[in-house]
């Protein structure tokens, strides 16, 4: 689970936000945990096991941090069967 010692790495995450000079409304450890997501999801990660990571009950839960770009998608499509079949017909 990504938050199993909350508290201390919660206060080495600020201190590290703090001397990087980031903002700290912007650089959060919620911040953190969707840029981990997002990030284990586009090099081909599954949702159920991010959703493990994460300690989401409900993969729902998991599904709103992970937004794909199009390249993404796209990519994604092309490998599937049907898009290779497609092009093979052409």
């Amino acid at each position: 689970m990504l938050y199993a010692k909350v508290g201390g790495v919660a206060c080495v995450f600020r201190s590290v936000v703090t001397r990087a000079d980031v903002d700290c409304d912007v650089a959060s450890l919620h911040t953190l945990q969707h840029v981990i997501a997002s990030l284990l999801l586009h090099e081909g990660c599954d949702l159920v096991s991010i959703q493990e990571l994460l300690g989401h009950a409900d993969l729902l839960s998991t599904a709103i941090y992970l937004h794909m770009d199009a390249s993404h998608l796209q990519s994604a499509v092309e490998k599937h069967p049907l898009s290779e079949a497609a092009r093979a017909m052409a």
